[in-house]
């Protein structure tokens, strides 16, 4: 846990230090991962978010003698470089609304606890290339921005390993320097 509270430190450090004039935005974000977001235009549509979220749920295992399951709970550390479009559908046209899509990774710890016939302590670390596809959307007189992702993702050792489209959420952010 301490090493995921300095490499959370050290992130929004970095962007503190290398986004001093961009628009920055701090919330929440509901979804896989739920946690905390902080999001910052680097130009005018580029932006750098990095997040540090948890998860958690049961998993199912049956072979040929026995059906188990375990819990697990993680806590995901990601980052992600995103390039912003106006969103242009023809007649239908929504000011202060863009898409998104980028890069980005995660570092993701896990642990679990299997159950039935064993009864042992599962700690795994993945690292993870994340990849982000999105709508933006900034409320008009709130300095309040909207977010809604899905970041599809592929897992590198650990217990999350291989592909995935179950990661995204919801992003709920407030604007720090709105101009």
């Amino acid at each position: 846990m301490k090493t995921t509270i300095q490499t959370s430190t050290l992130v929004i450090l970095l962007i503190c230090c290398f986004s001093a004039n961009a628009q920055m935005s701090v919330g929440l974000r509901f979804g896989l991962p739920t946690g905390i977001t902080l999001k910052a235009f680097v130009a005018e549509d580029q932006a750098f978010e990095a997040y540090l979220g948890t998860q958690s749920g049961y998993d199912y295992y049956d072979d040929y003698y026995y059906y188990d399951y375990f819990g697990y709970r993680a806590t995901i550390i990601g980052a992600g470089y995103h390039f912003h479009k106006d969103l242009n559908l023809g007649d239908l046209d929504i000011e202060n609304m863009q898409f998104y899509f980028g890069v980005g990774g995660a570092v993701m710890f896990f642990k679990a606890r299997r159950h039935f016939m064993y009864f042992d302590n599962v700690n795994r670390k993945t690292i993870a290339l994340q990849g982000y596809l999105g709508l933006w959307y900034e409320l008009e007189n709130i300095p309040v921005n909207i977010s809604l992702d899905i970041m599809p993702t592929i897992g590198f050792g650990g217990y999350d390993s291989g592909f995935s489209l179950g990661y995204g959420a919801l992003g709920v952010r407030y604007m720090l320097n709105n101009e």
